[in-house]
């Protein structure tokens, strides 16, 4: 089972962010608490860990800009959805 990464809400007000750079490639395993993105919203950059461990699908390209809630990611893992 496949989990979807969203844009998060980094400030109550924040309607959008731009998708700053990956900090791992695509297809990499990651570990729950590694930082795997960056995201700017109005006022800061801010890296985003992995929610649990597995391995990373991109969706989202660096310099485009997201909704909050548009998904930017998949992870893919033996624990996800247990």
């Amino acid at each position: 089972m496949k989990l979807k990464l969203k844009m998060p809400r980094l400030a109550v007000s924040m309607t959008e962010g731009s998708f700053a750079e990956w900090l791992v490639p695509d297809q990499s395993d990651v570990v729950a608490g590694q930082p795997i993105y960056v995201v700017e919203g109005d006022k800061a950059a801010n890296e985003v860990p992995a929610p649990a461990a597995g391995r990373l699908t991109h969706v989202a390209r660096p310099g485009s800009t997201y909704k909050v809630g548009d998904i930017i990611a998949e992870l893919d893992g033996p624990d996800i959805g247990r």
